[in-house]
């Protein structure tokens, strides 16, 4: 931080990314000096027998040094880049000079190349009176490739990952077009209509304001998690609070008052419908081996011939369908509508009938395509039409649940379906994207059909406004596993863990790369019983939550503050610099990240505390939160994992936590592991709601 600029172009890189690129470029380069100078010493005599053996010679002398001069480069370059923190570049003002040298020589690294393929692959045959060892000659051949493929692979590496462009004045991460090239890219190949270039401004439009204001890399921000998890790992263990004072923790909902146990077992039942609408991959996925048998057996090949209004978008052998109809047990008649069309704000769906609990089942898919990513990210909000009653949702999910709207109508689906069986309920079933869209849907159908229900399991966290999650109690059950990220990520609350990101890695005192370390030590150790913050080295005591320990503590003491603390501005130092050198930053300033507190934004009357123009968002209806417990069973499998259900407000979920479990937790497998755990204890008898009369149970 902040990004480096070379050449009048600013790179995905800070100066202090080049410590572990340096490490792996001086190991390779050391085993190429080790073989070249084996083959000169111990070949030398055969290389002299050699047609052009001078020019051989030439080469291997040349590349020793080349090869010398730039591990020696390498070297510096990592040792420099290790030096200052993430904003205390000052150390690292060498930089930009030792990397246009560094070019300097990778341009006689490429000549050296071209020298070494002009030899071996043209005049090496030996001639009648010298004897030349064809095995060396291969060997070189090898060794030549291999250089010609590092240096390909380097350059593509520097141009595409690193992602130069030309600099401008006070560019920055907020930079709206380039986020919509972004989404332009990953969507290249897909079908441009209205919907996506909507989506697109959307999506752009939200990435640039999360971004707003800072000059950061994606380096900085990987770091920045690592030290979050610390942090909020410390306040956790500490009983204190993760939210911001600036964020609004949710609508106080009343809890049900029936027990959670006599809900779940109908929730599970549904969230099977929810895991089916995933096709074949999801069912293969489950049980590899039994499964592709089954679809083997029950698949129909060639069915995309005959053409059905009834099946839409499946493959020729309708695996999906044939999995839909595998995990429910469904006849082929109690599929009354399945499409897995899918396009930006039309995700797949089908309809089902389930005799067993007498209903008409809608499932809609969650995101598994970059199309359902950019609905995700079209997080706007809009108003439904809905008498009486102020709503506001998520735009991209309102566009979609409008489309399944409109496809019902169309065909007609529901009517037909009550026509057959008028004694059935209707159900909305979705996981993710589907859960929120399933919520929607049901808000749009309510008026004609008052008795919905509705089950979203892992819904978006940003969702609907206050005056919906009230609308919806009602009618509408939200499902979230452990720490899901996905029922706790909203705009409002990506914005609070940005803040959280900036003050952390303002008050870091540690080198990137340690950081960077300790934080894969982490990922496979797990967090430490003694975190860094209340190292026992500490010699003053606490002060402020803070480790006053001077020598390496992950946050750094004494600069103020925990992450609650809004970011504030540095002052001016003689002692820091931008890594840009000369094309930096002014000498004499430090390099700082802009970003006011969430407070001092301006709000409109509608858009509650969340920065910019973005409403506060939440999760629908009531909540029921799954959560798991590891208990270590003494034997050769080292532990288990078992579960408790609970009823909970929406302020439990108004921050992102950054946990190992927030990505695997809302995986539909996991999920359904844990409400298929759940039943089997209570069908057993069993209370699995947190009390202190069930903890024995457990």
């Amino acid at each position: 931080m902040p990004a480096l600029i070379l050449f009048k172009r600013r790179w995905q890189v800070g100066g202090d990314d080049f410590v572990f690129p340096a490490i792996a470029s001086v190991c390779v380069r050391l085993m190429f000096l080790a073989s070249a100078v084996v083959v000169y010493v111990v070949q030398h005599p055969s290389v002299r027998q050699c047609v052009a053996g001078e020019l051989l010679t030439g080469f291997l002398i040349g590349l020793v040094v080349i090869l010398g001069v730039t591990i020696l480069l390498e070297t510096a370059v990592g040792v420099v880049s290790g030096r200052g923190t993430i904003t205390d570049s000052y150390p690292r003002r060498l930089l930009p000079a030792l990397l246009y040298t560094r070019t300097v020589v990778f341009l006689f690294e490429i000549a050296g190349s071209v020298v070494g393929a002009v030899w071996v692959f043209s005049d090496w045959e030996p001639d009648t009176e010298r004897t030349c060892d064809i095995s060396l000659v291969r060997l070189v051949q090898a060794a030549v490739v291999l250089g010609w493929f590092l240096l390909i692979a380097l350059t593509i590496c520097v141009i595409f990952l690193f992602g130069g462009k030309p600099r401008r004045e006070n560019d920055s991460f907020d930079d709206y077009e380039l986020w919509e090239k972004r989404c332009r890219l990953c969507c290249f190949c897909e079908r441009k209509d209205e919907n996506s270039q909507i989506a697109y401004a959307e999506a752009a439009a939200v990435f640039s304001s999360i971004f707003q204001g800072l000059d950061v890399v994606p380096s900085d921000i990987v770091a920045g998690l690592i030290l979050v998890q610390v942090e909020q790992e410390w306040c956790r263990r500490n009983r204190i609070s993760n939210t911001s004072p600036h964020k609004n923790p949710g609508p106080d909902v009343l809890l049900p008052t029936e027990e959670v146990e006599t809900r779940l077992e109908t929730v599970w039942h549904y969230f099977r419908f929810s895991l089916a609408s995933n096709g074949w991959p999801i069912l293969v996925n489950s049980n590899i081996i039994c499964w592709l048998c089954k679809l083997c057996c029950v698949g129909r090949c060639g069915e995309c011939m005959k053409g059905s209004d009834r099946i839409v978008g499946d493959n020729c052998c309708q695996c999906n369908t044939t999995a839909i109809r595998a995990m429910e047990g469904l006849e082929e008649d109690d599929l009354l509508h399945v499409s897995f069309h899918n396009q930006i704000f039309q995700s797949p769906f089908y309809v089902a009938l389930d005799h067993s609990y007498k209903s008409v089942v809608i499932s809609i898919r969650g995101t598994l395509s970059f199309k359902d990513m950019l609905t995700d990210v079209s997080a706007d909000a809009e108003m439904l039409d809905v008498v009486g009653y102020e709503i506001y949702a998520h735009r991209g999910i309102v566009n979609n649940s409008k489309y399944i709207l409109n496809k019902l109508k169309e065909l007609n689906l529901l009517e037909e379906a009550f026509e057959r069986h008028p004694d059935y309920k209707l159900v909305v079933s979705g996981h993710s994207l589907g859960a929120g869209v399933a919520a929607i849907l049901s808000i749009l159908l309510r008026e004609q059909y008052p008795d919905i229900k509705t089950y979203a399991f892992a819904p978006p966290g940003g969702l609907i406004n206050a005056e919906g999650v009230f609308y919806t109690q009602d009618f509408v059950t939200s499902v979230v596993l452990g720490e899901d990220i996905v029922p706790r990520m909203s705009v409002c609350t990506i914005q609070q863990l940005r803040d959280q990101i900036i003050s952390v890695v303002r008050n870091s005192q540690v080198p990137k790369y340690r950081i960077l370390l300790r934080g894969l030590w982490y990922s496979c150790r797990g967090l430490p019983d003694k975190l860094p913050r209340e190292s026992e080295e500490c010699d003053g005591g606490m002060e402020e939550g803070l480790c006053c320990n001077p020598r390496e503590p992950l946050l750094s003491p004494g600069r103020g503050g925990s992450l609650l603390d809004s970011p504030r501005e540095e002052e001016p130092s003689s002692h820091n610099t931008g890594e840009e050198g000369d094309e930096g930053t002014r000498e004499g300033q430090s390099a700082t990240l802009d970003v006011s507190p969430v407070a001092d934004q301006p709000s409109g009357s509608r858009r509650g505390r969340c920065r910019k123009e973005f409403m506060d968002l939440f999760p629908p209806g009531q909540m029921i939160w799954l959560t798991r417990k590891e208990m270590h069973s003494g034997g050769c499998c080292g532990s288990r994992e078992e579960y408790r259900a609970q009823w909970v407000t929406h302020r439990q979920f108004d921050n992102i936590g950054v946990r190992p479990g927030m990505v695997k937790d809302h995986l539909p497998l996991d999920i359904d592991a844990a409400l298929a755990w759940l039943v089997e204890r209570i069908q057993s008898g069993y209370i699995v709601h947190p009390n202190p009369t069930s903890d024995d149970e457990m």
